[in-house]
């Protein structure tokens, strides 16, 4: 047999071996692909492939409840308010801020708009004025624990301070204990939904991300596509305090949803009011 009839039957033979090498390798990543999946986090990137957590990560979605009602699982939260009504809340978290929240105060209070602010105890304990002109001004407050924690990550002793905490300090300043909390980054499982709930609280979550925070590219066009791209009836607006491009929006989009045709609330009286 000549050399090149040799050759070519080695290297035909080398391909096929490395062929069905990448179809092993392709079937064995399908059968592992129910191990994968792509999150939208609140506070992470977009569209991020991991390996599925155990616990649940559905507050973690621009939708909190979605993967929930894949599951067929309901924790007791509050994230969408009456769809048949045209009113929207606008929410802040993180605050207290000394550089920003006197300008997010004062949008508010030019454009007519009530809003909930979910203050970390931490930085209310820091600029106590602040919160106290939140409430003075009508804005409603509600707990983001005391440190800015993963409720999930910490022992149930531990979550249980970071609301209790965080109650003392806004009850000190407003005089009235909170009953809304948001657990920060929106993470959650059932024992700190039970924690939450035990404790007298009502977790709210959102139906439209920002992305103001985090990584998720907080550009002027993206907060305002995601904003508008999603909002509704009964719509829960997650904003942060502290993001200078959120307080450069801010104008616009109060006066843009208005001429949508849409009026603000607060968390507590959209519950209120919702229908059972």
């Amino acid at each position: 047999m000549s050399h090149p009839i040799k050759s070519w039957i080695a290297a035909t033979i080398i391909t096929l071996l490395l062929a069905s090498i990448n179809v092993i390798l392709i079937y064995s990543l399908l059968s592992a692909g129910r191990g994968l999946s792509f999150h939208i986090y609140a506070k992470d990137t977009i569209f991020k492939p991991q390996v599925a957590k155990q616990k649940d990560i559905s507050a973690q979605r621009t939708f909190p409840g979605e993967e929930e009602l894949d599951k067929r699982v309901r924790y007791r939260k509050f994230i969408q308010g009456d769809p048949t009504q045209n009113k929207i809340a606008i929410t802040f978290d993180d605050g207290p801020h000394p550089a920003y929240t006197p300008k997010i105060l004062k949008i508010l209070r030019t454009y007519g708009v009530k809003a909930t602010f979910f203050v970390v105890g931490q930085r209310a304990a820091q600029y106590p004025w602040l919160v106290k002109q939140e409430f003075d001004e009508g804005h409603t407050i509600g707990n983001h624990t005391y440190h800015h924690l993963d409720m999930t990550e910490i022992p149930s002793d531990e979550a249980q301070e970071e609301i209790t905490d965080c109650e003392k300090i806004i009850f000190k300043i407003t005089g009235k204990k909170p009953y809304l909390f948001r657990p920060p980054g929106g993470d959650y499982d059932k024992e700190s939904i039970d924690i939450a709930n035990h404790l007298g609280y009502t977790v709210v979550l959102w139906t439209d991300n920002s992305g103001d925070s985090g990584n998720m590219g907080n550009t002027t066009v993206n907060i305002k596509r995601r904003v508008f791209g999603r909002i509704s009836n009964g719509g829960i607006i997650l904003f942060h305090d502290g993001i200078k491009n959120t307080i450069d929006l801010l104008p616009q989009m109060l006066l843009s949803l208005k001429t949508m045709g849409y009026s603000f609330t607060t968390i507590d009286k959209m519950i209120k009011y919702k229908p059972r």
